[in-house]
């Protein structure tokens, strides 16, 4: 079904939500980026898609209607709701604040320290605290669905439901379901709790400081905790992992825990054999694709740049400042005579600091020379205008070099950027680079502008930077090429720098 989704990017939901890029999914459902007016403005905004019945669509409309009426920091705010039908399927939609990464990302790299478990735990416990107050259950509390937006940690509200509302599968639980939802236990129970929202922040709990996630427990077993998790985490997971619905522990008396407000008894441990743990990162597959030469073995560095990166965009409370343009940057667009222009810092669809254009290819006036400084620095040809009457070329010359003067001399038109997207990378992750992180991106642009592929041409130390390069450069936009007065394909390499003094980027056009 993941196949099906992406074929709709470019679509239109209900002639106002476009479906700029497929973000991820299932058979259930998928996510797509998208933008939503905000005082005339374009904001970019995520929408969720999910085939339905009439019934079954009413039923999950009313549940997102009421969702949305919910305001609370640490909740993802819901939009518009509606149902259309495409490609002959029918469809269910909500329009929902745009989260920057999740937990379950994070996890896959490294277990949580145990000040960044109580930093994500504290925003948890409030969010949660506050549904069960308004009579709400969260019931699918995980890390997939632990998000950080902007510079807050927030978690998803859109399967969120009145406490009491039917169960949407019984009798078919996940690993964060509690095991009164798993048939052959107890008769599976009909309706939706807050106890099943206090089991899965146990199974949470766990998962974040150790890696791994505890199996479910078989007919029987008694869940216990790792020996080793620290405290007070050790006591709030035996609490919320209790067998027994009624025995869990309240939000409350976690949230009174976990500020150092209940005295912990010495841990006393059952001979009953506790569930297996199963370990998290064998089954998570990372989002971004890896060219075919790709490297897999980095620095000490990488790899610490990376998970510190990561945890960054989802629990700290403090980050996601994205930096304005930089002195340096300014001064350098400046010296860029005769360059491709790019578009305006100003618009809402750009973010981050813009790229500064590379001087050596400037003078359009003295070709001979630009050749010469193409030779140097072939990244830099993008930046100059195409000269009618450039020398021709010999013998021997650059094969990219070669292909920009063939342009040149068949009158091909140049593309052009309109539409540039950077990555959104908070300054307490730029913080952990030493030196300069690079990435190139090579992206496949169609007659209309928009990017049909992107991949990539080098990756980087950095896996983190890597896939927020690559997330940011499948929405850029172009003008198309030209040749014979026709709009054609065409291919660009997209130069991604990033340091503590921010992010730039330097587009160069390769074919035609």
């Amino acid at each position: 079904m993941s196949d099906t989704w992406k074929q709709w990017e470019g679509q239109t939901v209900d002639g106002a939500f476009p479906l700029l890029r497929y973000l991820g999914g299932s058979p259930r459902g998928a996510v797509f980026l998208t933008e939503r007016r905000v005082e005339g403005q374009a904001v970019p905004a995520a929408i969720k898609l999910v085939p339905s019945s009439s019934q079954k669509g009413e039923l999950r409309l009313a549940r997102w209607r009421e969702a949305a009426n919910l305001s609370h920091p640490n909740l993802i705010q819901l939009f518009e709701t509606g149902h259309f039908e495409l490609a002959g399927v029918p469809l269910v939609y909500v329009v929902m604040e745009l989260a920057d990464e999740n937990l379950s990302d994070v996890l896959a790299e490294r277990a949580l320290t145990t000040d960044e478990a109580r930093k994500m735990l504290e925003g948890l416990l409030d969010a949660t605290s506050y549904l069960h107050s308004k009579g709400f259950v969260h019931g699918h509390i995980k890390p997939s669905n632990i998000l950080g937006a902007g510079d807050q940690l927030k978690i998803s509200s859109d399967r969120a439901c009145r406490a009491g509302a039917p169960l949407e599968n019984p009798g078919d639980p996940d690993e964060y379901d509690p095991p009164e939802y798993a048939r052959g236990i107890i008769p599976v129970p009909e309706k939706t709790s807050s106890a099943a929202d206090v089991w899965a922040i146990g199974v949470t709990v766990v998962e974040s400081l150790t890696g791994n996630r505890p199996a479910r427990p078989a007919v029987g077993q008694t869940l216990v905790p790792p020996a080793n998790l620290p405290q007070p985490f050790a006591e709030i997971a035996s609490q919320c992992l209790r067998p027994a619905p009624q025995d869990r522990w309240k939000i409350s008396r976690i949230a009174d825990c976990l500020a150092g407000k209940t005295p912990i008894a010495p841990p006393v441990r059952t001979p009953t054999r506790a569930a297996a743990v199963e370990p998290v990162a064998a089954r998570t597959q990372r989002p971004a694709p890896r060219s075919a030469g790709s490297r897999s073995n980095f620095g000490s560095f990488a790899g610490v740049a990376a998970a510190v990166a990561l945890f960054a965009i989802v629990v700290g409370f403090a980050w996601m400042h994205y930096r304005p343009q930089t002195a340096e940057s300014q001064a350098s667009q400046e010296q860029a005579a005769q360059a491709t222009p790019v578009p305006d810092a100003s618009s809402p669809a750009v973010r981050g600091t813009p790229p500064a254009a590379q001087s050596s290819a400037s003078n359009a006036a003295n070709q001979q020379a630009s050749n010469s400084a193409i030779a140097r620095s072939p990244d830099a040809a993008d930046t100059q205008s195409a000269a009618p009457t450039a020398p021709a070329l010999e013998p021997g010359r650059p094969t990219r070099e070669r292909a920009l003067q063939e342009a040149v001399d068949n009158n091909v038109g140049r593309g052009e950027v309109t539409r540039q997207v950077m990555p959104r990378i908070s300054q307490a992750s730029l913080d952990t680079i030493q030196g300069t992180v690079r990435v190139g991106i090579k992206v496949d642009v169609d007659q209309s502008g928009g990017v049909r592929n992107a991949a990539f041409e080098s990756e980087g130390p950095s896996k983190y930077f890597s896939r927020m390069a690559l997330q940011a450069a499948q929405s850029w936009k172009f003008k198309p090429a030209q040749a014979a007065g026709r709009p054609v394909p065409s291919t660009w390499e997209l130069q991604f720098e990033f340091s503590p003094d921010g992010a730039k980027v330097a587009p160069t056009q390769t074919a035609p």
